[in-house]
């Protein structure tokens, strides 16, 4: 298995032609963002042709606060195709539909090799910011709607609850790995102190 975390690198003769060279260093480019970058991705597993992306709600709108998390499919022909990219978090948002694909020229007609997956998570990132009510894939959401900010703001403390980094997936195993042991004594004690009392009787 390829030990891909961040600081890692990608390990195995994966080749030096397309796709492969270029993700191994948008990769190294991911790994070397700032602490304070808003966004992020990294292979799933050891397969650098499927991503996952984070991004974090922009301050100031419906999703500040939330840590949404993104699929990326990458073409065998990427960079001269663009990647498939979908929300696997529930987004309220007009241009993002119920089943998580969204609607963003430069993922179709305004896609150019120059881009990268930084730039389009921030891309999708400045959509959150900034939506477009004219190009709906979600029409029951559009911002003039009343209640959009309401239900916006629900979807986003619900479901944009993902962990921003490997630390705070380690944190949250361990502090659930906890209430389990907690749990499992504490049914312990009772099915002890119930034990007792049947034998006392």
């Amino acid at each position: 298995m390829c030990a891909i975390a961040a600081g890692a690198n990608v390990c195995g003769d994966l080749g030096g032609s397309a796709p492969y060279a270029r993700l191994k260093k948008e990769l190294q480019d991911f790994q070397n963002l700032d602490k304070k970058a808003m966004v992020r991705a990294s292979p799933k597993g050891d397969d650098l042709l499927k991503w996952v992306g984070k991004l974090k709600g922009p301050a100031g709108t419906p999703y500040e606060g939330g840590v949404f998390e993104v699929s990326i499919k990458i073409p065998e022909e990427y960079p001269v195709r663009p990647p498939e990219i979908m929300f696997t978090t529930h987004v309220w948002h007009p241009n993002i539909g119920t089943n998580g694909y969204l609607c963003l020229d430069i993922l179709n007609t305004a896609w150019s090799p120059a881009l990268t997956l930084h730039t389009l998570l921030v891309s999708i990132q400045s959509l959150l910011d900034d939506p477009n009510d004219s190009s709906p894939q979600n029409p029951s959401a559009k911002t003039f709607l009343p209640g959009y900010d309401a239900t916006a703001k629900m979807w986003t403390k619900k479901y944009a609850t993902a962990t921003w980094d490997e630390t705070e997936d380690t944190e949250k195993a361990e502090e659930e790995a906890r209430k389990k042991a907690a749990e499992e004594a504490r049914k312990k004690a009772e099915e002890e102190a119930r034990a007792a009392r049947k034998k006392a009787e």
